[in-house]
């Protein structure tokens, strides 16, 4: 198990603000998918359905600070409404060191 589906199992002890998440579960198991840019669960929070993205790498959150300056630059709005939520995930590696993630919230429409 990752520390990720470990943080998803016991919220209150890993999130700051995503109190009472919920994970989505298959067959007994948190459902983690990983891609090459971060590993993404569903969960539900507040009664909406979401995805939590944990980045791999910085640049991930950069580029999408830039693509929402310019789309605020260009009065469009977000191209898809998201929360990027600041040293939001704590986890405390096998030697004991925590470290503090920044995790995406995008909701997935009703429906």
């Amino acid at each position: 198990m990752t520390y990720f589906e470990q943080a998803l199992l016991a919220p209150g002890l890993h999130f700051k603000q995503l109190r009472q998440v919920e994970p989505l579960f298959c067959n007994g198991n948190v459902i983690v998918r990983r891609t090459h840019h971060a590993i993404e669960s569903e969960i539900i929070w507040e009664g909406r359905r979401y995805l939590l993205f944990l980045p791999f790498n910085i640049e991930s959150l950069r580029h999408i600070e830039e693509v929402e300056e310019i789309a605020r630059e260009r009065s469009i709005g977000p191209l898809i409404p998201h929360k990027i939520l600041y040293n939001e995930l704590s986890l405390t590696d096998s030697v004991g060191n925590k470290h503090l993630y920044d995790i995406i919230l995008q909701e997935i429409p009703a429906g």
